[in-house]
């Protein structure tokens, strides 16, 4: 299916196609070499967070920007290179992303922890040329069915595995299938949910933590739900001709993916994936009736609030301590200790549940202002996105990653969705690179 897929993208062809369908289907994939150096302890403690990492998704995005680099030089030096104009809204897209990662930059210089703050700049580096690249290689309008097809094949993979995993309430394979986390009810410090007064092992699909699942889903079932919708209501004779095995994907991706939303028990993903849901049938149904989008105040009842509201102070008190520059890339978990301790059995050595305080906090109020400017310059381009339903359908997604980036820290830490959120971000600046 992959061979007939990347054919429709417009302006890619061959390898370096099936690296860019290839980084689709293995987004979600946890697959990696990590490094264990003595900087990514603190206080004798393990830091997933510090640990320098090659995910497999780094090896192909890497060798993506390697012929994309590979082709300029060629036609630099065979004199067939073309400059293309550039727009003004291409100057400032280019040039918020040179400040975010000139910030981040900066911040290493005050850091305590230097080498976890460079390992994570080299990885904003990667994630903004990787953004940059689809923004330069995607006719979204054309490519968009091709891309949301490629991903819910990735979609309906983690989906059944997940559900594999929640009756078996352990690992199926192992880490050296895709990353697979190898655990069972008893692994110290697995993720677990009280599911009927029964303790329950909360499903992982082969990402790093059932939150990171839930929001992967939560953004990505609106995109599948949004296709098998607008091909539902199409009647003509392309439409006529749609295969069947996509049709059945897509549903299989849908059904399959609700379930696994649910057996993260990502309370947040719930609510911003139902949310999601709600506005593509909105889209599609017109009058569709919006009083049911707010959501009853229990879900988010939960003791684990009590570490969130913690960790929002330690963060607010490194702003006021930190507030230019913060105390640098990837430093939260190194310097937390200095401002009090999380509540918990065990000690907590996790980032602040916030991204636009943990973007404060490690790089300052100036990046913070750099990075929400990104943020509100993407969905001002929305506004030249083609057709309206695309448009709308991106508004959704990126909503749902803002009020998520309120409940957690994984579009900013995580590789699987930091490569989402970034992958966004391109198509929107795509869209525009089209018009």
């Amino acid at each position: 299916m992959t061979s007939l897929l990347v054919r429709r993208f417009s302006k890619i062809r061959g390898t370096e196609a099936i690296i860019f369908a290839l980084v689709l289907l293995f987004l979600p994939v946890n697959l990696a070499k990590h490094f264990f150096f003595d900087f990514v302890y603190v206080e004798g403690i393990l830091v997933d967070y510090l640990i320098p990492t090659v995910y497999l998704t780094d090896i192909l995005i890497w060798g993506l920007l390697g012929i994309w680099l590979f082709r300029f030089l060629r036609r630099f030096s065979t004199n067939h290179l073309t400059i293309q104009p550039f727009s003004h809204f291409s100057v400032l897209y280019s040039l918020f992303l040179i400040l975010l990662v000139s910030v981040s930059g900066l911040s290493i210089f005050g850091a305590v922890n230097q080498p976890a703050a460079f390992y994570k700049w080299l990885k904003l580096v990667e994630y903004v040329l990787f953004s940059f690249y689809v923004s330069k290689h995607i006719d979204l309008k054309k490519d968009w069915p091709t891309i949301v097809k490629l991903l819910s094949i990735g979609v309906l993979f983690e989906s059944v595995l997940a559900i594999l995993q929640w009756f078996k309430q352990g690992s199926i394979f192992g880490y050296y299938f895709l990353g697979e986390n190898k655990y069972n009810v008893s692994t110290p410090g697995i993720a677990t949910f009280d599911f009927f007064g029964t303790k329950k092992v909360r499903s992982y699909g082969t990402t790093p933590h059932p939150n990171v699942l839930g929001g992967y889903l939560a953004i990505l079932l609106p995109w599948v739900f949004d296709e098998i919708m607008s091909k539902s209501q199409m009647s003509n004779l392309k439409t006529q001709n749609y295969s069947s095995k996509l049709k059945t994907l897509s549903m299989g991706s849908f059904v399959v993916g609700l379930v696994a939303l649910y057996l993260s028990f990502g309370r947040s993903a719930w609510v911003v994936g139902i949310l999601g849901l709600l506005g593509v049938l909105a889209l599609n149904f017109k009058g569709f009736p919006s009083s049911i989008l707010h959501p009853p105040s229990s879900v988010f009842y939960s003791l684990s609030f009590l570490r969130r509201a913690e960790l929002n102070w330690i963060a607010l008190q490194m702003i006021k301590d930190h507030p230019l520059l913060g105390v640098g890339l990837n430093n939260f978990t190194v310097r937390m200790d200095e401002y009090g301790k999380v509540s918990g059995w065990v000690r907590f050595l996790q980032p602040v549940h916030n991204v636009y305080l943990l973007v404060a906090a490690e790089i300052g109020l100036l990046g913070l202002v750099v990075f929400v400017s990104l943020l509100l310059f993407t969905i001002y381009g929305l506004r030249f996105t083609k057709p309206k339903s695309l448009r709308r359908l991106l508004f959704i997604s990126l909503s749902q990653v803002l009020a998520l980036c309120l409940f957690d820290h994984y579009f900013w830490t995580l590789q699987q969705t930091s490569l989402l959120f970034w992958l966004m971000v391109g198509l929107v600046f795509a869209a525009r690179n089209n018009v």
